[in-house]
This record gives C-alpha cells, sequence and structure tokens, in this order.
C-alpha cells in the first residue's frame, strides 16, 4: 500500500538515493549513477534533506516521502521562500 507521510530520520539516505536516480539522467554530470551518488555525498549536495527539520519544518513547510509498505519510493517538498 502507498502512503505519503513526513519524511523521518532513518528515511534519509534513501530519499538522497532517489532523488540522485531521478537528477542523473537530467544533470549528466557523470558517466555511471554510482559516480553521480559519490559526487552528491563528497559535495555534501542536499543538505536540505539531511537538515529537512530546519530547510522544511523550521521554515514553514514540509519534506514528504511517498513510502511503498516500508521503502521510500518518492520525494515531494514545500517551504516558505519568502515572507
Amino acid at each position: 500500500m502507498i502512503t505519503i507521510a513526513p519524511i523521518q530520520h532513518y528515511q534519509v539516505a534513501e530519499a538522497k538515493l532517489i532523488l540522485a536516480t531521478v537528477a542523473w539522467p537530467i544533470f549528466k554530470e557523470t558517466d555511471t549513477l554510482e559516480e553521480y551518488i559519490a559526487l552528491i555525498e563528497d559535495g555534501h549536495y542536499l543538505r536540505d534533506v539531511e537538515n529537512f527539520q530546519q530547510e522544511y519544518n523550521g521554515n514553514g513547510g514540509v519534506f514528504l516521502v511517498a513510502m511503498d509498505d516500508d521503502r521510500v519510493i518518492g520525494t515531494g517538498a514545500l517551504r516558505l521562500l519568502e515572507g
């Protein structure tokens, strides 16, 4: 059963993997998905996901994950950009 709920700390790594998998064919910064994931980790990209409580929850927003049973299958987020 698919559900959508606010992200939990233990889901951050899976959410980042989903985001990298979707972004890789769009940006094509590396030859392989594995290289792109390493680039993201080394460059500390997706810090907003790692710091979702401050970046989203504390900023008038929410970071959501779509779950298929216990597996993250999608992400989405909303936050206030200006007052």
